[in-house]
């Protein structure tokens, strides 16, 4: 897959340094994101070994625990990124998702609005429109699933950022209250779509 050949370079780079915390937390993000949990929590257990602060190691490692479905390793690792860096957009935005995928959308509803009203400090475009894609995913089911995906889509985002999105919207068909259904109508209308 297209994640092996990000893997292979940063294996090569620890070969030439071990202690190289960031090739081994990027390595660990390719693994998640090729849906080898194991080998990602492995590779970013052994960066926050080196850098235990590090708040994008802790929510990577989150991101993995919640996706392979240890709840409460991932509710730790996602707690100390956020005291490790309260500003930071991303470590709530993985909390949220395994708040949401344990208590389901009722209960984080308002936490979801607050965080996707957030400003982009610095301003990011594409981290906008994901905001925009969840927002009318979770919070204006009124809103078309179909001119949400357009947009999304309309940006061409790469491929890594289809591939997290739809892994964002397979944990949500498992939730319930009505967002099973629409986080399955996007993730059908994303990857008919991106294969045109």
């Amino acid at each position: 897959g297209r994640y092996d050949h990000a893997i292979t370079d940063y294996t090569a780079a620890l070969e030439l340094d071990p202690t190289d915390a960031w090739a081994l937390a990027s390595r660990g993000q390719a693994h998640r994101q090729a849906g080898r949990y194991d080998q990602a929590i492995t590779d970013l257990t052994a960066a926050l070994e080196l850098d235990p602060t590090s708040a994008w190691a802790l929510t990577e490692r989150g991101q993995s625990h919640r996706q392979a479905g240890h709840y409460e390793k991932a509710r730790e690792d996602l707690e100390r990124a956020i005291e490790a860096d309260p500003e930071d957009l991303s470590s709530m935005f993985e909390k949220l998702m395994l708040d949401t995928v344990e208590e389901g959308l009722e209960a984080c509803a308002e936490q979801w609005r607050r965080l996707l009203a957030s400003p982009m400090n610095p301003p990011d475009d594409a981290a906008t429109r994901l905001f925009r894609f969840f927002r009318a995913l979770l919070l204006e089911p009124e809103s078309g699933v179909t001119e949400a995906t357009e947009e999304f889509l309309f940006a061409n985002p790469d491929r890594e950022s289809i591939t997290e999105v739809l892994a964002y919207l397979a944990e949500l068909t498992a939730v319930g209250d009505g967002v099973a259904d629409r986080a399955r109508q996007y993730r059908q209308l994303i990857t008919e779509r991106a294969s045109e």
